[in-house]
């Protein structure tokens, strides 16, 4: 079907038929334009369903339509929202617009439940296309991987010399540095925290998934210290506690471990929190941050799965 250059005076109405390759272009409907229950394309990229520089000058239903090819909607002119309900989009050849405007259309009469859809979809194509972004700057991380070998190499060359003190120092300033020079990078750190959400909650989609995260970290925290606690103790221990006590009792570990325990220590939000963590206050920093992040991603989910 080629709808192109066309104007549309009365009622448009094409309802319950099947259409395996639609595109409106130029066009404009003067009045109520209505596509309900109809199967658009045939699960091929090819035959999307375009509405480029379309006009919909009233309103426009495309409820209970199936669009099995995906939707271009992200040029299209309305002057009232589209009615988008019950109908099924394939998201995988939809654009981030389009999804973005469907979704503005469930919000405009406080449907949260279909919005939080098209919201999760809306934000899975965002990360792909961060993604994207970010492996056309491929050369920058090979030379990142370089320079990396070099300062791995020269870590050794120092340990070697047992100039343990220097080469932590310098590994600690370096790491930083990369810390801040990938972060520094837009898309890298848009990337990072799109990952961070996809895999706790699915951006809000589950909010069993970051329960069952909570609990596994409880348990790996509670482990944390009762493996602390064994390497100090006087009492008979495993044979592994033996070997961690020999490891953590190393000057440089020890060195380390007072420095980032006493920064830790000094973080306001936490200080009080950490009195009774003696020797273990970064770490336990770590988890309370963690245990905070996980909180508040229960938060969101139970939240967009509980509005109507």
């Amino acid at each position: 079907m080629e709808f192109y250059d066309s104007n549309v005076e009365g009622i448009f109405d094409i309802s319950e038929c099947r259409i395996k390759k639609a595109n409106f272009y130029k066009s404009i409907f003067e009045e109520f334009a209505v596509f309900s229950n109809v199967y658009f394309g045939d699960d091929t990229e090819k035959n999307i369903t375009d509405f480029t520089n379309t006009t919909f000058k009233e309103f426009s239903s495309f409820r209970e339509a199936n669009f099995t090819s995906g939707l271009r909607f992200s040029q299209a002119n309305t002057k009232q929202e589209p009615n988008f309900l019950n109908a099924d989009i394939n998201t995988k050849y939809t654009d981030r617009e389009t999804l973005r405007i469907i979704k503005n259309s469930f919000e405009k009469v406080n449907n949260k439940i279909e919005a939080n859809k098209f919201f999760i979809s809306e934000m899975k194509y965002y990360k792909i296309s961060i993604k994207s972004n970010i492996s056309d700057k491929i050369p920058f991380f090979y030379r990142a991987k370089i320079i990396l070998l070099f300062i791995i190499l020269a870590i050794v060359l120092l340990i070697s010399i047992k100039m343990w003190m220097a080469s932590l120092v310098i590994f600690l300033l370096l790491f930083i540095v990369t810390l801040i020079a990938f972060f520094s990078l837009d898309d890298f750190s848009s990337y990072f925290v799109l990952c961070a959400n996809y895999y706790i909650s699915r951006f809000g989609e589950s909010y069993i998934q970051p329960f069952i995260i909570f609990l596994s970290s409880i348990g790996v925290y509670t482990g944390i210290l009762e493996v602390h606690k064994y390497i100090f103790s006087e009492e008979p221990i495993a044979r592994y506690v033996v070997s961690l006590r020999n490891f953590v009792t190393q000057d440089w570990f020890i060195f380390l471990s007072k420095l980032l325990n006493a920064c830790a220590a000094n973080v306001p939000l936490f200080s009080k929190a950490l009195e009774k963590k003696s020797g273990i206050e970064f770490i336990s920093l770590l988890f309370f941050i963690w245990f905070g992040i996980l909180t508040w991603q229960i938060i969101i989910a139970v939240k967009r799965n509980t509005q109507h």
